[in-house]
């Protein structure tokens, strides 16, 4: 009978082992030794909070396509994460939540839970010593979720910006739905969350210290779609007519309908979807539409803007993709590509969390089979931080991290300790 019960209780210790392991988030990724100048924290601690917003009265492209008359609206919300300097806590741990998966009901990619921790103290006091502090805006891919850059997010809050990254609703992980809401919905959200942040639409307090004129916006995959939309490149008329979503809905994005928005200073295109070879490789390329711009599109950018490529990227493409779009931007030299060689489309995210693991497809949503996903991290760390104090501070001392570079050439630059800046290549139009 005692070496029943023995045996009983061990089971139930390995299975609340188990419930742990399930439940405990993951440890935060140690920073590599190697990690270029800029890569490191900055002065202020960072403070996170998560705000809830409603943009009203919005057309839904999900339903209703088959009527002739006035689409269906909805409100739309939304859920940002806001990162911050604050005063307190400089080795506090938060956690962040988010699934594998992509979308409900999806038997191939089954929704699975994870948490994993960030280096951020939840709700802490914002330090408005960090201010006039200006504005970064985070968009995920498609899917994606407002903590697929969390590391981003802290790390822009340590150097002393105010960082908001939107859940896109119908386009994270958790609830994925139809393309045509990410494509119409996506510049708009952009717009709406710095029309909210800046404009006194929402009242936080967090948001007191925000300069209302020095915002940027960073953009993933469908993220830099949508970056790219909102800071003034208007889509092709192709798209603008319907090719993709009902109702004539793109109309109002359209390349004459959209203008550069004067508060966004600077653009980070990191793999955006819509060149030629995105569409092709999608399998949605047609005689009325073959990329979501034409060349004469990029004119109406008047921010700086780097892009950001791995260059064999499948998804959204290189030669005829991110190159592609880099060239029609004559932004002149503040207009950069920064390629990373021998990457693929993953160049924005998070490293894979340790629950992906067991699930090949999503441990593939996160890694690179040649790079380590934390040396991206710091890498892009390093030069979207040089690059947002150059154009959103004015600091002209950025300019020699920024300077052209090619991939193992010598000397190496600014900022990289010996024989480490390689993979890489920084080229200026």
């Amino acid at each position: 009978m005692r070496a029943l019960l023995m045996a009983g209780f061990a089971l139930v210790l390995l299975l609340a082992q188990g419930m742990a392991q399930a439940v405990d988030p993951e440890p935060p990724t140690p920073r590599r030794p190697d990690a270029p100048a800029l890569a490191l924290p900055g002065p202020h601690n960072v403070g996170v909070t998560t705000l809830r917003l409603t943009h009203p009265d919005q057309i839904d492209p999900l339903n209703g396509a088959e009527t002739t008359g006035e689409p269906p609206r909805y409100d739309r919300e939304l859920t940002v994460e806001l990162w911050y300097p604050a005063r307190c806590c400089p080795d506090s741990v938060t956690v962040y939540e988010d699934v594998l998966g992509s979308g409900p009901d999806n038997p191939a990619r089954p929704l699975r839970p994870f948490r994993f921790k960030g280096a951020a103290t939840r709700n802490a006091v914002p330090d408005e010593r960090a201010g006039p502090a200006p504005l970064v805006i985070l968009s995920h891919g498609y899917p994606g979720s407002r903590v697929l850059m969390s590391y981003l997010g802290e790390h822009l809050a340590s150097h002393g910006y105010l960082v908001a990254a939107i859940d896109h609703t119908h386009s994270t992980h958790q609830d994925r739905d139809d393309f045509a809401s990410t494509l119409f919905h996506r510049p708009r959200d952009i717009r709406f969350v710095m029309d909210e942040l800046l404009e006194g639409r929402y009242r936080g307090e967090r948001l007191a210290f925000a300069d209302p004129q020095r915002t940027a916006v960073i953009g993933y995959s469908m993220g830099g779609y949508g970056a790219l939309v909102a800071a003034g490149a208007g889509v092709a008329p192709g798209v603008a007519n319907g090719a993709f979503v009902p109702h004539g809905a793109m109309a109002k994005l359209a390349e004459d309908s959209v203008e550069a928005d004067a508060r966004i200073r600077a653009v980070v295109a990191l793999a955006p979807w819509g060149a030629p070879a995105a569409l092709a490789a999608a399998g949605v390329a047609n005689r009325t539409v073959d990329a979501l711009w034409q060349p004469s599109a990029f004119a109406g950018i008047t921010a700086p803007v780097l892009y950001v490529a791995g260059d064999v990227d499948t998804v959204s493409g290189y030669e005829g993709g991110v190159r592609w779009l880099w060239e029609q931007d004559h932004g002149g030299d503040q207009v950069k590509l920064l390629t990373y060689h021998q990457a693929r489309h993953n160049v924005a995210p998070t490293p894979p969390p340790l629950a992906s693991r067991p699930f090949p497809r999503e441990f593939a949503h996160y890694a690179e089979p040649v790079w380590d996903i934390e040396r991206l991290n710091d890498l892009n760390r390093h030069f979207i931080t040089a690059f947002l104090a150059r154009h959103l501070r004015d600091d002209e001392s950025m300019e020699a991290y920024l300077r052209p570079w090619r991939n193992g050439a010598n000397p190496a630059p600014r900022g990289f300790p010996p024989g480490t800046a390689l993979g890489f290549t920084l080229e200026r139009r």
